[in-house]
């Protein structure tokens, strides 16, 4: 039987190059800017009225914060 090889969830930081690191720093802001809500609800992926899945938008922003803060050794 074959060995199931497991992907892991956080991004390998010991191998930092200069376009990982802007791709990483984007992720972040961009994670920012959809939490601070410019388009005052108006505008997003999944609406907040939704049960359950209406809030899913908001947690993959929040993770993209979170990986990207602990990625530059910010948290």
């Amino acid at each position: 039987m074959k060995e199931i090889k497991k992907v892991p969830i956080t991004i390998n930081k010991d191998h930092k190059t200069p376009l990982k690191n802007i791709l990483i720093g984007l992720m972040g802001v961009l994670g920012v800017v959809y939490l601070l809500n410019f388009g005052f609800g108006i505008w997003e992926f999944l609406p907040d009225n939704l049960p359950i899945i209406g809030n899913v938008d908001e947690v993959v922003a929040v993770y993209f914060v979170y990986i990207s803060l602990n990625y530059f050794d910010l948290l």
